[in-house]
């Protein structure tokens, strides 16, 4: 329109030269609209003033006729004919739009004859301010975390449209519409920028529209909008657009009745011909919503028909499976439609409730006895079976032990049972724990009983009796001090189904005495001379910390530990030296305090025992923490001291050691190697700082020593091996060389630590050392060309299998080993899948598996696991006694632990059962003359037996929400093609177009169904929301 204005104003201001006929630039036609509006009238608000003026010369105008050119819509001008100055009219209507008014001017021309001159001006007219809603434009549905258009319309008091015309013309801001959004899981307007708003501001368009998009949450849920015009006296309105779950499952869950066990699995039930499973599939989308109405198939393992389900607005498809006569099992497998990926399999049995049979078996058979360190207690283990070998559940077993006349003298407690009685699992397995005897230990190790002998190689036996309605099995029973391995074994399940593969674990755990490191008499000799305190954290500091790591790495009660300490005797104070920050006296008594709890001191010598031999680590702590560093460095006599202490106490079997640290040159009693000349204390004064100088190769004699008076040859004479730590950098070379003569010719190893913090690596390196490694070469057969099922051997041939291996990547076999004592443990061999070439190989030899273990040590779990598909139902000893490891170059075996499978025969899907429900036909049949009520009619139909609940919805156009108004239950089904009825009352209800939803739901099905056309009640042309 404000092209069209400039375009009349430019044809008004043509100039027409008199002697022409009127021209479109001889006519002038104005508009004076509404106040403050310019041209522009508001509608319903006053009139427009039209002025035609007449610029030539010489014409005699004899009227003017101004005429509407639609009056229907616009109505007409007030003067019609004018016939004098001012040719003028006024226009009022309440209609906007750009409403043509006719001009038509009357003259006479030169010659004196009538003529006249057209044209058309286009009024433009505005709305009035905006009074309600008009009309919302929105889906009332739509899927989770989905955009939704929004569009609002406003209208004034005269029904005309909320437009931005005149504000596009004028430049001003348009009328607005605000709308406030639930912002939850999600949900919120989009700013033009980012989703996620609570509120938006919407300005109306040219042809009024006021959009908005809203992104629903990612929960299913109704979500509510409110709208407000921003004139308040337009009204509001509410909205409610509902999320919906996409019907694209992202995953899926299983629910069976009957299971059992935490997290549930399907629990057997009785193969009786009255049993059976209940099974819901519950599908979910990406956000978790339940998938409702999406397709899904249900297939058995036995390839049998193929089920097609609908899930329900809870999004699961429920099945039943049974009853059945016989026992088998079937897995049963359920699959998304629209993603094929979502999948879930569940295996169902169906067991015998006749028991006729039970065997006994124990989990290890041959176990370390009760005295052997983190050793676990056995499994005891009863499994009964019906006439087929398949496992009866809920039969009370009974446990006993039958002990020998006699056990060996150096047990010292009996082997129990921790239960008397078990009740049989889902497998048809009673279990109770079998706890071995307990061997006396060695003499100086905890538990060692002083009136009974030790015998490192003790073997104990029992016989233990399972009874079960008048049936008893025994199973023999040993336990050692346990030389080298234990075994334990495993399965994937203890029932699979015939054609089924179960997966076998044997795992070998190296933890016998004959693997455990040899006892460790190490003695630690400590310098306690004034030196240790220099440097801002102490020198002595440092060795606490370190020797603090030592001791931990030491097995307390199989290790002993002395403490021998070197330097002045006497009275000794710390504060006398440089304590904490070295050349100030500020912080030495709290240093002191704080790290030498023990000072002041008195010593007893120049080097003392300190602590004796012993296991107590505790003990080891407290003498560490006692330590009082002052006064020289007599490092021959404390090296001595040492010696004589694993001397004297030492045990012949255990490792022996001394470790020997000093910050100094050696002085007093002079060289520990003794190199030069030797002096008797008689003949000169072991503390002689003039004869025994640093480094001095003078020594002072040790009478007991006889002629071997170099420590270092003494030391090895005695089979015990000098560690020695030269720290700090105050040391000469002559001095660290000494020291490491000390140490390689006892068969320890010399350490130069210049800086404290490499004193707790190095200690726990000796430790290390310190501990002997003993391993036993390992091999393992396990033959399986007969099988013993049910109690009787069947060949196992190529021809007629009972038992496969299989190759299965990653599964089958594999082979894998760990040293346990660590977190976390230190692998091995990392877990590998044999050749397959090389297994097959091997099981098509001789249809056995065989293993080269090698050498296993203490701590080590070796482990293979490998698949076996099983061709013969019944009840299956894997190994059934001929299975063996061998071990320590043939002298020793172990058999491999009676491990018991159920085989059973594969069940077909014909007892697998689904129902479905469909809705059909609704319809509303008084819609040509609705006056009280609507009457809804439906056809219902339902295979199934259960109750049905029915739900009806209503929808009114201008709400967007559904209303349940009508329910009804059905006691159950099935129903075919039957009619039902329901009457809404309407006579109160606005006037408009209305939506009927019915809705049907029983546990194991759901039908859901719309009408298609909506039902009109009175007038409709009112506000309304518009369903898409």
């Amino acid at each position: 329109m404000k092209a069209k204005y400039i375009c009349v104003l430019l044809l008004a201001s043509l100039v027409v030269w008199p002697g022409c006929a009127l021209g479109d630039g001889d006519v002038t036609v104005s508009v004076t609209g509404s106040p403050g509006h310019g041209d522009w009238l508001i509608a319903g608000d006053g009139a427009a003033v039209i002025t035609v003026r007449v610029t030539t010369v010489g014409e005699t105008v004899t009227g003017v006729r101004f005429d509407c050119l639609e009056p229907d819509t616009y109505g007409n001008v007030d003067i019609r004919s004018v016939d004098k100055v001012p040719y003028r009219t006024t226009f009022a209507t309440k209609k906007s739009g750009s409403v043509p008014i006719s001009i038509v001017v009357s003259y006479l021309n030169e010659s004196g004859g009538p003529e006249e001159y057209g044209t058309i001006r286009y009024l433009d007219v505005d709305h009035n301010r905006p009074y309600r809603i008009r009309g919302i434009d929105v889906l009332p549905e739509a899927g989770v975390y989905e955009a939704v258009p929004i569009t609002v319309m406003m209208e004034d008091a005269y029904g005309n449209v909320i437009d931005s015309r005149y504000e596009d013309d004028s430049g001003g801001t348009p009328e607005s519409v605000r709308l406030f959004g639930t912002t939850t899981d999600g949900a919120g307007f989009y700013d033009g920028a980012t989703y996620g708003h609570e509120s938006v501001v919407c300005f109306a368009g040219p042809d009024g529209a006021c959009e908005a998009t809203y992104r629903t949450g990612t929960k299913a849920a109704e979500y509510l909008v409110h709208i407000m015009p921003e004139d308040k006296g337009a009204g509001d309105e509410w909205i409610c657009i509902k999320g919906i779950a996409g019907k694209e499952p992202a995953s899926v869950s299983i629910f069976v009745d009957p299971s059992t066990g935490t997290p549930p699995s399907p629990a057997p039930v009785p193969a009786d011909g009255i049993s059976k499973y209940t099974l819901a599939f519950s599908f979910f989308d990406r956000y978790g919503n339940p998938c409702a109405m999406t397709p899904v198939q249900v297939a058995t393992s036995d390839g049998g028909a193929v089920h097609d389900l609908i899930t329900t607005r809870e999004g699961k498809v429920t099945l039943f499976y049974g009853p059945r006569n016989a026992a088998g099992m079937i897995t049963i497998t359920a699959t998304s439609v629209l993603n094929a990926s979502i999948t879930t399999s569940v295996v169902l049995t169906f067991a015998s409730s006749d028991p006729v049979a039970m065997v006994l078996t124990a989990n290890p058979q041959s176990m370390p006895s009760n005295d052997v360190e983190g050793a676990p207690p056995a499994e005891v283990l009863a499994k009964v079976m019906d006439v087929a070998g398949n496992p009866v559940a809920g039969q009370t077993v009974l446990f006993s032990i039958y002990h020998p006349e006699e056990y060996p003298s150096s047990q010292v407690a009996e082997p129990y049972l921790a239960q008397a009685s078990a009740v049989t699992n889902d497998n048809g397995i009673a279990v109770v724990t079998f706890v071995p005897g307990t061997f006396n230990t060695a003499p100086g190790m905890p538990g060692h009983v002083a009136a009974a002998p030790y015998d490192e190689t003790a073997l104990g036996t029992c016989t233990v009796t399972a009874l079960w309605e008048g049936v008893s099995r025994d199973i023999s029973l040993e336990w050692r001090n346990y030389p080298y391995l234990r075994v334990e074994t495993s399965l994937s399940a203890q029932t699979v189904a015939v054609n089924d593969t179960v997966d076998v674990t044997i795992r070998l755990i190296g933890d016998g005495w004959a693997l455990q490191p040899d006892p460790v008499d190490v003695v630690v000799a400590v310098d306690r001379s004034g030196s240790m305190l220099l440097d801002d954290k102490d020198r002595m500091v440092y060795a606490k910390e370190a020797l603090d790591v030592f001791i931990s790495r030491m097995a307390e009660g199989r290790d002993r530990i002395g403490m021998v300490t070197f330097g002045s005797s006497g009275y000794c104070d710390s504060r006398w030296g440089k304590p904490g920050i070295d050349y100030s006296w500020m912080d030495d008594a709290s240093y002191s305090a704080t790290h030498y709890p023990a000072s002041p001191r008195t010593y007893a010598g120049y080097a003392t025992l300190d602590l004796p031999l012993t296991g107590v680590q505790a003990d080891v702590s407290a003498a560490v923490d006692g330590m009082v560093p002052w006064g020289g460095t007599p490092m021959r006599y404390a090296l001595y001291t040492a010696l004589q202490e694993i001397v004297s106490n030492g045990r012949d079997d255990a490792v022996r050691a001394v470790i020997l640290l000093s910050d100094g040159d050696y002085n007093w009693y002079g060289d520990p190697l003794a190199r030069g000349i030797g002096k008797t204390p008689a003949q000169k004064s072991p503390t002689d700082s003039n004869f025994f100088s640093d480094g001095t190769e003078k020594y002072t004699i040790f009478d007991d020593l006889g002629a071997v008076q170099n420590l270092s040859e003494y030391a090895a004479d005695a089979g015990i091996r000098i560690y020695s730590i030269a720290f700090a950098d105050s040391i000469t070379a002559q001095g660290k060389e000494t020291m490491r003569i000390l140490a390689e010719s006892t068969g320890g190893t010399y350490y130069d630590a210049p800086s404290g913090g490499q004193l707790a690596g190095i200690y726990a390196e000796i430790a290390g050392d310190l501990r002997t490694v003993a391993g036993v070469d390992t091999s393992m057969d396990m033959p399986l060309a007969a099988v013993t099922i049910n109690n009787a051997s069947v060949p196992n041939t190529a021809a007629a299998p009972s038992l496969e291996w299989v190759h299965q990547d990653g599964r089958s076999t594999t082979i894998g080993s760990v040293l346990n004592d660590r977190a976390p443990p230190l692998v091995l061999i990392p877990v590998y899948t044999v050749n397959e070439a090389e297994e097959r190989a091997d099981w098509e030899d001789d249809r056995g598996l065989s293993w080269d273990v090698g050498s296993v040590v203490l701590n080590q779990v070796w482990e293979t696991q490998f698949s076996l598909q099983v061709f013969t139902p019944g009840n299956i000893n894997l190994f059934g006694g001929s299975s063996l490891i061998t071990f320590n170059g043939g002298d020793d075996t172990l058999v491999l632990p009676d491990t018991y499978l159920t085989a059973v025969e594969n069940l077909n899907g014909t007892g697998l059962v689904s129902h479905q429900m469909a809705i059909r036909g609704v319809n509303c049949t008084n819609r040509e003359k609705v006056e009280d009520y609507f009457e809804i009619v439906w056809d219902l139909e339902y295979d199934g037996i259960m109750p049905v609940m029915q739900e009806l919805y209503y929808m009114r156009a201008g709400e967007g929400m559904w209303y349940l108004y009508d329910n009804a239950v059905l006691p159950g089904g099935p129903v075919h093609e039957e009619e039902f009825t329901s009457h809404l009352y309407v006579a109160d209800f606005p006037k408009g177009d209305y939506h009927i939803r019915v809705y049907a739901h029983a546990p194991d099905a759901d039908a859901l169904n719309q009408t298609t056309a909506a039902i009109s009640l009175g007038n409709v042309s009112g506000n309304y929301i518009k369903i898409t």
